[in-house]
């Protein structure tokens, strides 16, 4: 005989956890037992001879047969089950009203339906009653087995719908409802138990009775929410069967400290509002999953179906068993792929990221979505960026404006704030990233002064401490799993189903002192020597303050280097907002509070971003393609022109009739009225045209302000028109977005290196839109027409410190190539480019390069590339190369900083421990990528710092040598460049700017060639070419004989009384045989 629980997915409805208790029970009694759903079952498995247990409402596919027999909890539709010839088909539910349901009104065929009573499960047999046990717990089948079912059932999230979620839990239970008529509990032996045991616990039990004291709405939210436990009593009825499920909350608010979710908002009536999701939450959970035949699933659901997914993969051994996936947004601009193995397709992180944008305008149900914003970290690159309007593209946003996190999160505080001026610090701390944001606010008006983050800090950062410093030692002091560790797929399969109990320690420990995790039987597989897995732990406040600390610690201290850079104390801000569910961890709170200032807990963090997004929105321009596609011409088309924000209390509206988009007749005579929706101002009636009319409004302050546009004709009749209603944002006004990264091109620098050198005017922290310019690179080598000699010229972003780094160690967005085939004539050596970059918008930009020789500029559009993964011999071959690099540096730099050289160790050994603990993980290869990356970026400026002492040396011997010889001289320009250079010296060499002092180094040699030519003339060079003779043969020439024939010529003239221009030129002729000075093997890129 086969048991089958036909249920819901477990965590996707709170009698999942029902049906997880009675497959529990039926398997560990030794019964051939499986768990279906109605979107997930076998379709060759044998349905003959089973018994059946399922519910009304989740039993929707399941298989009817004539052998089996079917147990329905409160079944909707019995006659289905009867009318398809089932062996039994037993309806179980309470005593009471519900036998009047109306679905009964009909007679029920009784030898193979009966209805039973007192919420006990039993079966007739032999037409007797089999006994109904005391123990209320216990219930009966057909062969009379006892099983004991737990009817606690833990509570889901998206079950409640609260705005406020920031109430301490407190150690009572709150319960707002009647016990029974006269307020005494009718059944009080079977209710006393749990208050006994409530008070053994030390936890207080407060009912409240609605009709005798009734309490508005935000106090039963309130109380609820401060409740320890949810007790639901459902009446008398319930009291007397002993029915007392009592459902524990593991987060009032879906998402606390969890996986990374999505909202969608919108302006109504002069409110930003959250449109609530299809399971009535605030944020939807961004995760995408697919099913059997290729149907996609997203939201709630698919979260709850991808924790069971995890596990099924897991005791599969087999990663492709997974279809269900979460934090992809962490993997936006890569070539990550996800398979699906039902749809036998790879999937994008746009494409999975497309059906969460679907699913958020599938709650817009009447209107049609073309145009929206989008928020984003605030240091996502322009892959990332790029990627995000592709997924905007593929679920049908034609127009998408993106917008990033932190300033989304300044606007809907700002709004809020009576407070105008100061400096703001917005912390965002995200499912998959960290971003920190200082804000400066003057009358309202919000500028961005800086940002920095980290895009692989974040949530799941969290998951994988909890999972390898907690779950893992646990699993390894009590079962054997080496061979989980040993492989690497079951590795990341065991670690990624174990994220489920890390999700549940980090929500538990954001509001308890302690959390028990204890897994159901037959969720795990067997450890290497057979014994099945469970997990039985208990995991403290102290504990896991120790795993995530140094985390959040990480954060604290990218925002207390922005503090720094700004000279700004934490103490001196306006305010501190914190973002993001983690932030609800009392470890993170305690850390900003003691290092930068206590946070501003009046926002709510998990929903302030998609606030600030609508009112973003409100200055958001839709072009007039969407427009034209959604506008009824049969209306009154206006033009209307006014400031979408403001600050002041009065705005100025211009109407204008567009006639040319407006159908049909219009009235000789128009009139327009605006109207503010309080109804508390309205604006005089106005004759208006398609010259134009004004409208002067007047703002509700510190709130957004909506007017109804209403037009009449000259006898007084309203007429439809388009737009009809206009939002203006008061109290808050945000500047334009700024750059969270630095742009620069890749060039020769004076080490030989190709370096990254920053385009001045596109610094970090400029606002957008922005142009920028690089002068004066070099062509290192001749390029020639009709070859396949090439230039790579290609663009970076970087950050803060990364001028003179190599640029293969910033984040790469394109290159542009200048070919051999593409001009007419020879380029050159030496010759001089010029680069000029425009970057209009996020992910926007446009590039112009300037070859003087040629007279010719190219004009070329950056399409950004996607970010690659590295295979396992560069992560590797990189570490390998890092610490040789370290080690050589050591021996060879007696002035380095040993502190610092200690912290690149460290850093590069975090990086070399966390890519062998999961380097199957795409995320933890990307993360390892940029780490290495920082690390060498590290070592390139330490390098710069310890070759100090030699850059401060070359430059006072040029300043001395050319002080020397000017003190013969006279020369009154060369003094008056002498003291311009000693007071710029001295600056440099207090602040040890290597870079400066370099350029000081050349302008004094070049100050003092003028002056030996000055005082020398052509004898100078004439001395050039005698030294290239004498050592003519020790030199590296690339065309000996060329360079042979160049100098006897250059000679013979010499002897003739020649200028000092024709020698000059047999000079420069001979120099370009030599190999590059600055010792690179690089001659495809531009020199600096």
């Amino acid at each position: 005989m086969k048991i089958i629980i036909w249920g819901y997915p477990l965590y996707s409805h709170t009698h999942s956890y029902i049906h997880a208790a009675f497959y529990k029970t039926f398997k560990h009694l030794g019964y051939e037992t499986y768990w279906f759903h109605d979107d997930e079952y076998p379709e060759d498995f044998d349905w003959n001879d089973c018994i059946f247990w399922t519910e009304g409402f989740a039993d929707k596919n399941i298989p009817l047969n004539k052998t089996s027999t079917y147990f329905v909890h409160v079944c909707p539709d019995p006659a289905r089950y009867i009318n398809a010839g089932v062996k039994k088909f037993i309806d179980v539910r309470p005593n009471g009203v519900w036998q009047k349901d109306h679905i009964y009104d009909f007679t029920l065929d009784k030898d193979k339906a009966q209805k039973l009573g007192s919420c006990v499960y039993f079966v007739p047999k032999k037409n007797r009653r089999v006994q109904v046990l005391n123990d209320h717990h216990s219930y009966w089948i057909e062969d009379y087995d006892k099983m004991h079912v737990s009817w606690a059932a833990n509570i889901l999230p998206e079950e409640f719908n609260f705005e406020d979620i920031n109430y301490p839990r407190e150690n009572k239970i709150w319960f707002c409802g009647n016990l029974s008529s006269n307020g005494v509990c009718e059944n009080f032996s079977t209710f006393k138990p749990f208050l006994e045991e409530c008070q053994k616990n030390g936890i207080e039990f407060v009912a409240n009775d609605p009709w005798a004291n009734p309490l508005d709405e935000e106090e039963v939210k309130k109380r609820t929410m401060k409740s320890i436990l949810g007790v639901d009593i459902r009446g008398p009825e319930h009291l007397r069967n002993g029915y007392i499920p009592c459902r524990v909350f593991k987060s009032i608010s879906w998402g606390h400290l969890g996986t990374t979710n999505s909202a969608i908002t919108k302006i109504e009536k002069g409110e930003s509002v959250i449109i609530k999701s299809d399971s009535q939450g605030d944020t939807t959970p961004s995760c995408v999953g697919y099913r059997k035949k290729g149907s996609v699933m997203s939201g709630v659901r698919a979260f709850n179906t991808l924790k069971a997914d995890k596990l099924k993969a897991l005791k599969s051994g087999k990663s492709s068993e997974s279809n269900f996936w979460v934090e992809f947004k962490r993997t936006m601009g890569s070539d990550k792929k996800y398979y699906s193995s039902v749809c036998d397709e790879d999937f994008s992180s746009e494409d999975l990221s497309s059906e969460v944008l679907k699913k958020l305008k599938s709650y817009l149900q009447d209107e049609v979505i073309k145009s929206a914003v989008i928020t984003i970290p605030a240091m996502f690159n322009d892959n990332q960026k790029s990627a995000t309007q592709k997924a905007a593209e593929l679920a049908g946003i034609s127009q998408a404006e993106l917008l990033q996190e932190p300033i989304a999160a300044a606007m809907a505080y700002g709004l809020d704030e009576k407070t105008k001026d100061g400096n703001l610090l917005i912390f965002d701390f995200g499912g998959g990233t960290f971003d920190v944001c200082l804000v400066k606010m003057e009358d309202g008006i919000m500028q961005v002064k800086d940002t920095d983050g980290d895009n692989w800090l974040g949530g799941k950062t969290l998951d994988n401490a909890i999972v390898d410093e907690l779950l893992i030692p646990y699993l390894k002091d009590n079962y054997a799993i080496q061979s989980y560790l040993d492989d690497d797929e079951k590795n990341i399969l065991l670690k990624d189903a174990l994220k489920i109990e890390a999700e549940k320690i980090k929500i538990e420990l954001s509001f308890n002192k302690s959390c028990d995790i204890i897994s159901d039987i037959g969720v795990y597989p067997n450890d290497d020597n057979g014994e099945e897995i469970e997990i039985d732990l208990t995991v403290s406040q102290s504990e896991l303050e120790k795993v995530v600390a140094p985390i959040f610690q990480k954060a604290v201290d990218i925002s207390l280097e922005v503090l720094k850079r700004n000279n700004i104390e934490g103490k001196s801000l306006t305010s501190l907002i914190l973002v993001g569910g983690p932030t609800f961890s009392p470890v993170l709170r305690s850390l900003v509070e003691k290092q930068i200032k206590k946070p501003n807990t009046s926002v709510d963090p998990m929903t302030v971003v998609a606030r600030g997004a609508a009112i973003y929105a409100t200055q958001f321009e839709v072009s007039e393609e969407i427009v034209d596609q959604t506008r009824d011409t049969t209306k009154i088309q206006l033009e209307l022109s006014y400031e979408s924000q403001s600050v002041e209390i009065e705005e100025m509206l211009v109407v204008k009739l567009n006639k040319e988009k407006t159908e049909g007749e219009v009235p000789e005579k128009l009139n327009v009225l605006v109207k503010r929706s309080d109804g508390a101002w309205e604006s005089d009636k106005s004759e208006f045209d398609a010259t134009g009319e004004i409208v002067d409004l007047s703002l509700v302050e510190g709130k957004p302000n909506t007017f109804e546009i209403i037009v009449t004709n000259e006898g007084g009749d309203k007429l439809e028109c388009e737009p009809s209603e206009i939002t203006i944002i008061q109290g808050v006004k945000a500047g334009n977005a700024t750059l969270a990264y630095s742009y620069g091109v890749e060039a020769l620098g004076s080490n030989g290196k190709a370096n990254f050198f920053y385009f001045k005017g596109l610094e970090k922290g400029v606002t957008m839109p922005a142009s920028g310019e690089k002068t004066g690179l070099k062509t290192v080598k001749d390029i020639r027409p009709g070859t396949d000699d090439e230039i790579n010229i290609s663009i970076y972003q970087g950050g803060n410190d990364a001028e003179e780094t190599r640029a293969i160690n910033q984040i790469y967005v394109h290159t542009v190539k200048v070919l051999g085939n593409d001009i007419s004539k020879l380029l050159p050596k030496n010759s001089e480019v010029n680069l000029f970059l425009e970057v209009i918008k996020d992910g926007v930009m446009k590039m112009s390069v300037d070859i003087p020789y040629l007279n010719d500029t190219i004009d070329v559009d950056l399409d950004v590339q996607k970010q690659k993964d590295e295979d396992d011999s560069w992560f590797d071959d990189k570490i390998i190369e890092i610490e040789e690099e370290i080690s050589q540096l050591e021996e060879n730099n007696e002035s380095l900083d040993k502190n610092e050289l200690k912290k690149i160790i460290s850093e590069v050994e975090e990086a070399k421990n966390n890519y062998e603990s999961r380097k199957s993980d795409y995320d933890t290869r990307m993360k390892t990528r940029d780490d290495l990356r920082k690390s060498f970026n590290n070592l390139d400026k330490l390098e710069q710092g310890a070759s100090w002492p030699n850059k401060e040396k070359a430059l006072k011997d040029a300043f001395y040598k050319l002080e020397e010889a000017n003190n013969e001289s006279k020369n009154k320009n060369i003094e008056g460049e002498l003291s311009r250079i000693k007071g710029q010296m001295e600056t440099v060499i207090k602040n040890k700017d290597s870079k400066m002092a370099q350029e000081l180094t050349e302008e004094l040699v070049g100050l003092m060639v003028g002056l030996l030519e000055t005082q020398h003339g052509v004898a100078i060079y004439i001395g050039l070419l005698q030294n290239f003779n004498q050592d003519f043969d020790s030199q590296p020439w690339s065309d000996k004989s060329k360079a042979r024939t160049i100098l006897d010529k250059g000679l013979s003239e010499a002897a003739s009384n020649p200028t000092k221009e024709r020698i000059l030129s047999y000079c420069r002729e001979l120099w370009q045989l030599l190999p590059n000075p600055k010792g690179s093997s690089r001659d495809d890129i531009l020199g600096n």
